[in-house]
């Protein structure tokens, strides 16, 4: 059980990662120039179409390290030909560039449809929306890595199980660190 636990959310690491890499691209100004909304300011309905937050930076951070995390895993998975999760995951035959960017695209875009359905109910952006808020990024990148490999449905429950609860912890600790401004 532990095994799979593991090997479910180290699957998943470059969605997890490319999921946080907005945040920290903001708290360290990275990118500043690329930090433009993604609706361009736009309303629909007198309500912001995903809001200020939603920035080209983040989606550009957010893929490249998505895709790089993805890389240290397949040459981790190069240099050790046992890695976790490799019993699951065909290492040999996904090109880790391609998983990456799809995990990663898909986190982001689950995110951006997450965020129009909020503005739509009028939930303020940066107000938690549980459990959507953690699982939004999950299922994205589930569906979209699913173009080109299918993870096994305990791998898919596993993860959709695990990912609300850290969240919540990994919310919590930025917002201890200082790197989120709420919790």
């Amino acid at each position: 059980m532990v095994q799979l636990i593991l090997a479910s959310l180290y699957l998943l690491l470059p969605a997890y990662v490319a999921n946080m890499a907005p945040v920290m691209a903001n708290r360290f100004g990275i990118l500043k120039f690329t930090a433009k909304p993604i609706d361009f300011g736009k309303t629909w309905k007198g309500k912001p179409v995903l809001g200020p937050n939603k920035t080209f930076r983040g989606f550009l951070v957010a893929i490249l390290a998505g895709i790089l995390i993805s890389y240290v895993q397949y040459y981790l998975w190069r240099k050790s030909n046992v890695l976790l999760g490799s019993d699951i995951f065909p290492y040999e035959r996904i090109n880790f560039a391609v998983w990456g960017f799809l995990l990663s695209f898909g986190a982001l875009f689950g995110d951006l449809i997450k965020s129009l359905i909020k503005r739509r109910f009028n939930i303020a952006p940066g107000k938690m929306w549980f459990p959507w808020d953690q699982l939004d990024m999950v299922v994205g990148a589930i569906v979209l890595g699913s173009t080109i490999f299918i993870l096994p449905l305990k791998v898919m429950i596993t993860v959709l199980i695990l990912t609300p609860i850290l969240a919540l912890f990994v919310n919590y600790c930025s917002y201890k660190l200082g790197i989120k401004e709420k919790v």
